[in-house]
């Protein structure tokens, strides 16, 4: 009677014990098997998740420009993460609306020399000086603006405004002139260096930022800015010398990756270190590679770039230069290691995102 008892009490809810700590011990070993390749799927998920929020600030600019006629996106760089050289932070710029002046009647003085008091030197073909009426808001221009005159022809980047020194009511403008720009329209330059015309002008602001477009990227991912820029390979938006914590964070200074579009939807020009950096035009796809980051690695280039470019689950987001159309594909190439050649290993990397063949395949 008692050996029964016992045999029933070693019994919980139709097991026995030996059986539960079994079946405990197998289901032990498959979360042992399964959890791994879940936060493989998880890691894979939330770097696509990541990919299209990038994806989506690019296409919304894009949009933007066609509308409006010039608008971007802007890269804000991180100076936690790899030198400055990763990004979680991605805001929306817009161009304000141009600018001709107060009145009808406002005119530039234009001048061929790029130094007003000294107009008896040699003429420089390449800069210009211009005087305007003053502007009370200071907000409205500033140097990485364009200058158009008499409302047709090419368009000059201002590399200099200050307050004009022979007439503190107007604000003289240095602007630049490249060789292959057309000439300055009617009327003609003078043949004396130094003597002024008077035209009408138009000042197109650069775009800026809209605080209320922001874009943070999940927590674990950035655009890794070493291996990001235009073309098959090369035109990194790395910064070489990084510069340094102290200039990072400086808020006089500017680092951050730009990248406008046109009115017909294509990339028209990229700052890769700023307002202030020369912009490039584009010399193929923009690519941005949004990948996993890992603070431990700190600094080490090649371990950064074993890592990155052959993690299958990284992304490239690439914006086609003509047309501004945004594609997100997979981008590791098992068959360059990094570590024996990383140009060739960039761009095999970016090739394969642009044929929408999977890594994975």
């Amino acid at each position: 009677m008692k050996l029964g008892m016992m045999n029933r009490q070693s019994r919980i809810g139709g097991f026995t014990l030996v059986e539960l700590l079994i079946t405990i011990s197998l289901l032990a070993v498959l979360a042992m098997l399964v959890i791994p390749a879940v936060r493989l799927v998880s890691k894979g998920r939330q770097t696509r998740e990541s990919s299209n929020f990038v994806g989506s600030a690019l296409a919304s600019a894009q949009s933007r420009a066609i509308a409006d006629g010039l608008a971007g996106v802007l890269i804000q760089r991180n100076p936690n993460l790899k030198n400055g050289n990763g990004a979680t932070r991605i805001f929306q710029v817009r161009a304000p609306r141009p600018f001709s002046g107060y009145g009808s009647n406002a005119r530039a003085i234009v001048y061929v020399n790029p130094d007003i008091t000294q107009p008896n030197q040699p003429m420089n073909p390449n800069n210009r000086t211009a005087s305007i009426p003053a502007i009370p808001d200071s907000t409205l221009f500033n140097i990485g603006d364009y200058v158009q005159f008499n409302h047709r022809g090419a368009i000059y980047r201002v590399v200099r405004v200050a307050v004009d020194d022979i007439d503190s009511t107007r604000t003289v403008i240095e602007f630049e002139i490249k060789s292959i720009d057309p000439p300055l329209p009617e009327p003609p330059e003078p043949s004396v260096p130094g003597e002024p015309v008077e035209m009408l002008f138009t000042i197109f602001r650069r775009p800026v930022i809209v605080p209320s477009t922001l874009t943070d990227l999940p927590r674990g991912f950035m655009i890794d800015l070493e291996f990001s820029g235009h073309g098959s390979r090369g035109f990194q938006f790395f910064i070489d010398p990084p510069p340094t914590l102290a200039d990072l964070l400086d808020p006089n200074q500017d680092f951050n990756v730009i990248i406008l579009f046109n009115d017909r939807g294509g990339v028209e020009l990229v700052y890769r270190d700023g307002w202030d950096s020369n912009p490039e035009i584009p010399v193929g796809p923009v690519s941005l590679l949004v990948a996993e980051y890992d603070v431990k690695l700190g600094n080490n280039a090649l371990a950064n770039a074993q890592q990155t470019l052959l993690n299958k689950r990284n992304n490239w987001v690439t914006v086609n230069r003509t047309n501004g159309i945004v594609s997100i594909g997979n981008m590791a190439d098992m068959a360059v290691d990094p570590l024996v050649d990383k140009g060739q290993a960039l761009s095999n990397s970016r090739s394969l995102s642009r044929s929408g063949i999977s890594a994975n395949q």
